[in-house]
């Protein structure tokens, strides 16, 4: 089923000098390893690799899921209103979830499963990022936009117009002038929100994940800012991945946005220091400490998002619920927000919460990590 645009649109535009030009080394670089990635990290076993990769898929698609509800509630007054004091369950949304059914997730989870199964695929054989990106915005112009399911997810304009327009080029190749489909200035959350397999698939190559998740951006989003906030993402991943504090975390995910774009960089500084604030640490967006939340990071384009998710990191670290509560309970792009913080915090150690273990796509984040990995011991 093929499409242009849905009712709700969440295309973001900004006001951004020209795609960069990436040197064409870099693209046409592979990763260091292609072995087992769960080998390949010091002091981590494949087992406690396993469970953390897992975790940070799931606590995406909760996050997503969860967030979906309140995604369109434009104030915080409706949010608390619609569901008092706050929604935290999905035992809150049953009524809106069809009988028998898990509570579906939206075009984040939907797009982060089609990138991870990709990259799974690809690493074995080494596949440079320029073949990686070709390959992915092949995906996103036949079996993303042809699956019945996407239309019901609410995915972004972006998204679907630069999908349409790769489309119009089949056969993609492994030029950037091919697989790049973005326009300079869409910079909404349509890169960022799918970058974390990058990070699980190539844990064990900071460098490479970080380039390649920025470069995948331009797929459907070229504006600069959408290059940093997907690489700041991949980069707070990988070194929970490697056992590294919040706060190394969160030093990593400016670093890399600083590599592409300064002023994303710059706002998740801000983000990061409004989190480390005097708050108490269970406050959510809206409640009592709303009015010093910077209004820009509500999440509807990367570089929000991004800092509205090392916001949530910085304030809860590895508390996996209530990074994911808080990015739910914000008027602004909150399954993706949610999502984003969600997946950090579980890249911190955190642990998705058992009672949401019922959302969609469970058994095919399980069966994507055994096939990365290789089936855990129980």
């Amino acid at each position: 089923m093929l499409f242009r645009k849905v009712s709700r649109s969440k295309q973001k535009t900004v006001q951004e000098p020209p795609k960069i030009e990436w040197d064409a080394e870099r693209l046409d670089s592979g990763p260091t390893g292609t072995g087992n990635v769960a080998d390949s990290i010091p002091n981590v076993t494949r087992e406690e690799f396993h469970k953390k990769a897992e975790q940070i898929l799931l606590a995406t698609a909760c996050g997503d899921a969860l967030g979906k509800y309140t995604e369109f509630i434009p104030t915080m007054d409706r949010i608390q209103s619609t569901f008092p004091p706050q929604l935290t369950s999905f035992d809150q949304v049953r009524a809106r979830i069809p009988a028998g059914s898990p509570p579906p997730y939206t075009d984040d989870t939907q797009m982060t499963l089609l990138v991870m199964a990709d990259l799974v695929d690809a690493r074995a054989s080494g596949q440079t990022v320029n073949e990686l990106c070709a390959r992915l915005a092949t995906t996103f112009a036949t079996t993303w936009l042809e699956d019945p399911t996407t239309p019901t997810r609410a995915p972004g304009n972006a998204c679907l117009t630069a999908s349409s327009r790769l489309r119009e080029r089949l056969p993609i190749d492994s030029t950037p002038a091919s697989w790049r489909g973005g326009a300079h200035n869409a910079g909404g959350c349509g890169a960022v929100m799918r970058a974390a397999p990058f990070a699980i698939v190539y844990a064990d190559d900071d460098a490479f994940a970080r380039i390649a998740a920025a470069a995948h951006s331009d797929i459907t989003h070229g504006a600069p800012l959408s290059n940093a906030a997907s690489a700041a993402f991949a980069a707070g991943i990988v070194a929970g991945f490697h056992g590294k504090s919040v706060d190394d975390m969160l030093q990593a995910m400016v670093d890399a946005a600083e590599v592409y774009h300064a002023p994303t960089a710059a706002m998740i500084r801000r983000a990061i220091e409004q989190g480390r604030g005097t708050c108490p640490p269970t406050a959510v967006f809206g409640t009592s400490d709303y009015e010093t939340i910077p209004d820009q990071i509500r999440g509807w384009a990367g570089h929000e998002a991004i800092s509205g998710a090392a916001f949530t990191l910085a304030r809860h670290g590895a508390d996996v619920q209530r990074a994911v509560v808080t990015g739910v309970n914000t008027p602004g792009d909150s399954d993706s927000l949610a999502s984003i913080a969600g997946a950090l915090s579980a890249a911190a150690g955190g642990i998705v919460p058992e009672e949401w273990l019922e959302v969609e796509g469970t058994r095919e984040i399980g069966a994507l990590v055994d096939k990365l990995v290789g089936a855990r011991e129980d």
